[in-house]
């Protein structure tokens, strides 16, 4: 989990209510019902799984794959599986709290001791009225769950996650889709160097909502931007960006081009 933006710099106070995690799930495991008090963007950085989204009138699921961006609303219940049998399934979120700024919270109600279930703040009057079962039932229910928030799943659980995928319409308002893949859209820079791949509200009207764009730049071994990483990461804490962009107008207007060592090789030879 990331620290608040803003500590890092003062030119970064308009993100400051942002976090970025990584969740990162062995293969064949299972990730267990929960909803953040938080508005969250998925990216599917490596592997594939399904992830299911629960409201109060429907459950829908989806087929996640490498390149693929999800909006999760805050308070949605959400559960996911890797179903992979070899790779690790690695999702980057991008949260953005609902309630207090900067700080949210993350409510199991499947949870019963690791993690903790958030029913475990009623009173036992209520829980017994709520789920209209006696005291001594759903004690022991939720008493069976001590491994923690990811467990390992079975292949029959696997297969039957998988079946319910739907990948159609987004089940919780509007027309826009459940998921888009940012590697199914047409570059927007592309080269012999790179390419680079953005996704916004045209494409994924869920982005709308939360005011972001995504990139994502697939650059080859020796690009110029690769020698750039340190400056890169000054840049995202309070370097202006001014500075970077100079360097790209004055190569031909190209995104993506050689590095130092490559250009002077070049010149060497000729």
């Amino acid at each position: 989990m990331s620290k608040n933006f803003a500590e890092r710099s003062k030119l970064l106070l308009g993100i400051g209510n942002y976090r970025v995690a990584v969740l990162e799930a062995e293969p064949q495991t299972f990730v267990v019902p929960h909803h953040w008090d938080a508005d969250t963007l998925l990216y599917v950085a490596q592997g594939k799984g399904t992830v299911s989204l629960v409201s109060e009138e429907k459950r829908e699921s989806f087929n996640i794959q490498e390149g693929d961006i999800l909006r999760i609303s805050a308070g949605t219940t959400t559960y996911m599986i890797n179903r992979d049998n070899h790779q690790k399934l690695v999702i980057a979120k991008l949260i953005r709290p609902v309630a207090t700024p900067g700080y949210f919270e993350s409510f199991f109600g499947a949870g019963g001791e690791n993690p903790e279930s958030f029913y475990r703040a009623f009173s036992d009057e209520i829980l017994e009225a709520a789920l209209n079962t006696r005291k001594d039932k759903w004690q022991r229910l939720f008493g069976q769950q001590r491994q923690g928030a990811i467990l390992k799943a079975s292949q029959e659980q696997i297969r039957a996650m998988s079946r319910e995928e739907e990948g159609g319409q987004w089940p919780f308002g509007g027309q826009s889709k459940g998921s888009v893949n940012i590697y199914e859209q047409r570059p927007s820079q592309s080269n012999q160097y790179g390419k680079l791949y953005e996704v916004d509200s045209r494409q994924y009207r869920q982005l709308q909502d939360i005011d972001v764009s995504v990139s994502l730049a697939n650059v080859t071994k020796k690009n110029i931007i690769n020698q750039f990483e340190r400056e890169a990461k000054e840049l995202a804490f309070g370097v202006s960006a001014r500075e970077v962009d100079e360097v790209f107008r004055s190569q031909n207007e190209e995104f993506f081009f050689k590095g130092p060592r490559q250009q002077h090789q070049g010149r060497a030879d000729e």
